[in-house]
């Protein structure tokens, strides 16, 4: 029986913006999903608006042991976290079409990127970019279509740094194909 993958990715921003007067309030509402009212849908497959793996965690590291990801598991680096599904089965990913990453901690940061070698920044824009994380805050990446290229042993290594020498937790999803 082979394996089926459907997901969804859908972000919605709501909020209201009040101004009192003396005798009446105007409001002001914004509501806006992003990409449409019904999300991104990925089906099975490794073509477009398509996936087939999906690694999920609740996370924790600290600075003195920032965490490496090893996103394609043919050559594993020495001491990077190999990704392994709820199955049990290895995943190798060739593509990203998600990556959202919560960063749960209420003071410190998270870096993301900025591997020191095999980094996988196929999302920025040069070797060694980086993004931060703030506290409560939360990095959505998405590439239905062409997806952010991951290479065994040249780019597929996410590195993870929080901002102090204390446990850091947060939540990760990668959604991506196989070929």
């Amino acid at each position: 029986m082979a394996d089926t993958l459907a997901t969804n990715v859908r972000l919605m921003l709501y909020g209201t913006h009040v101004h009192d007067l003396d005798l009446v309030d105007i409001t002001a509402t914004i509501a806006i999903n992003f990409p449409s009212a019904t999300g991104q849908a990925f089906a099975t497959g490794t073509g477009n608006e398509q996936a087939d793996l999906i690694f999920h965690d609740s996370r924790s590291c600290k600075s003195s042991t920032a965490e490496t990801l090893d996103l394609s598991s043919g050559t594993l680096e020495a001491g990077a976290v190999e990704l392994i599904d709820e199955f049990g089965q290895v995943l190798d990913f060739v593509k990203v079409k998600v990556l959202a990453i919560h960063n749960k901690d209420v003071t410190r940061s998270l870096t993301i990127g900025g591997a020191a070698a095999r980094a996988w920044e196929t999302w920025c824009t040069a070797a060694g970019d980086s993004v931060v994380i703030p506290p409560l805050g939360v990095l959505l990446l998405t590439a239905p279509n062409a997806g952010f290229a991951v290479v065994d042993t040249a780019s597929d290594l996410l590195l993870i740094t929080p901002s102090a020498d204390t446990e850091t937790a947060y939540d990760i999803v990668i959604i991506g194909t196989s070929a």
